[in-house]
This record gives structure tokens, C-alpha cells and sequence, in this order.
């Protein structure tokens, strides 16, 4: 198993291709191709997990600001198969790890936002990040089906 990053769109395509393929099966079987386009924007960078030459997790941060120093954490998936041994808990300590080491991330404000209507799936999620710093914040948005959402913001 390894532990890989780099910016999405100087990937190559089977690379790009499986990412996006996990994250559709993940989001209800959103339209591949639309998300292989939207993860290719030059501001995103994707930290993921290789094990016998299949990517079993992976993690976007999305640079493109949303205000000043202030981004998002995009698409936090592990292969249902594979939940449960650690292997989120290891993305996401060599993601944060990595992202304070590299000066374009570390000046950066990361947020996420977390469904509230799969509660049974992201109180899990929301305990995780809650462990590596992450803390509620008031804002709340909608997704564009209409489902609620919880933001969260790391504390460095």
C-alpha cells in the first residue's frame, strides 16, 4: 500500500479515470465524466491510496478560493469494501501532514462539508475529522439537491 499526491490534472488519465469512478459509484452514480472534468481544474490537488494497483481511497483539496485563504476538502471516499481498517484515518493524517508542509496549502483555511441526511455514515465521518482538529461552524449551506449540510474547519 501507498500513499500518493499530487495537483489531479498531472495524472494520468487510468489514475484520473479510477478516482472518478469511485467517487461516482460513492454519489449515487453522478455522470463520470462530469466529475473527471470538474476534478481536472488546475486548483485541485488529490491525495489517494494505492493497494495492488487499485485505488482504494482518495482525498481532494480544491485551492480555488472560495474567499481569501479559505478552501474546501472535496470528495473523501474509501472503497466501502475497505472501510473500517484505518485506511481513512491514515488519508486523512498523510493529507493534513502533507498540506502543512507544502506552503501553497499551509496558508490555506480547509473546510468540508459533511450531508446530514446519511447520518449513519457521516457521524462516523464528522467523529474522524472532529479527531484531527476539525470543529463545527455555524454556516450551514445547502447542496444543490436541496440536502443540508454541516461545515467544518480545520484548526492547524
Amino acid at each position: 500500500m501507498s500513499f500518493k499526491n499530487d495537483r489531479f490534472n498531472e495524472l494520468n488519465l487510468d489514475i484520473q479515470t479510477q478516482i472518478s469512478t469511485m467517487i461516482s459509484k460513492e454519489n449515487e452514480n453522478e455522470n463520470v465524466d462530469k466529475i473527471l472534468q470538474d476534478l481536472k481544474e488546475e486548483n485541485n490537488y488529490v491525495f489517494y491510496i494505492v493497494e495492488d494497483g487499485n485505488i482504494i481511497g482518495s482525498l481532494q483539496i480544491d485551492t480555488k478560493l472560495i474567499l481569501e485563504n479559505i478552501s474546501k476538502i472535496l470528495y473523501f471516499i474509501i472503497d466501502d469494501k475497505k472501510r473500517g481498517k484505518g485506511y481513512g484515518k491514515r488519508l486523512l493524517s498523510q493529507t493534513l501532514n502533507a498540506s502543512i508542509k507544502d506552503k501553497q496549502l499551509s496558508n490555506l483555511n480547509l473546510y468540508l462539508m459533511v450531508r446530514t441526511e446519511k447520518s449513519d455514515t457521516n457521524t462516523v465521518a464528522i467523529k474522524l475529522y472532529q479527531k484531527f482538529g476539525f470543529k463545527m461552524t455555524e454556516l450551514k449551506v445547502q447542496y444543490s439537491d436541496g440536502e443540508n449540510t454541516i461545515m467544518l474547519k480545520y484548526n492547524k
